[in-house]
């Protein structure tokens, strides 16, 4: 629902985080700018979760989070 928030949940280590076209976060877990006001990254043991918070509806989409080689879609 809207203004809720939303956690993404990624079992590979060392990933970068998209919303295609947009990189959200590097594999150094960084979040860029202009995204860290509404996303940031937790590890969470061997995963790394990507929260959104205060979502809308302009949030929705296919978020990716990629190391080398392997994919993960949400």
């Amino acid at each position: 629902p809207e203004h809720s928030s939303i956690r993404l949940i990624c079992d590979l280590n060392d990933v970068a985080w998209w919303k295609r076209p947009d990189l959200i976060a590097t594999r150094s877990s960084i979040v860029l700018p202009e995204f860290q006001s509404k996303m940031r990254l937790e590890s969470k043991g061997n995963s790394i979760e990507l929260i959104i918070d205060n979502l809308h509806s302009n949030d929705s989409g296919v978020y990716e989070c990629e190391t080398l080689g392997a994919i993960r879609l949400y």
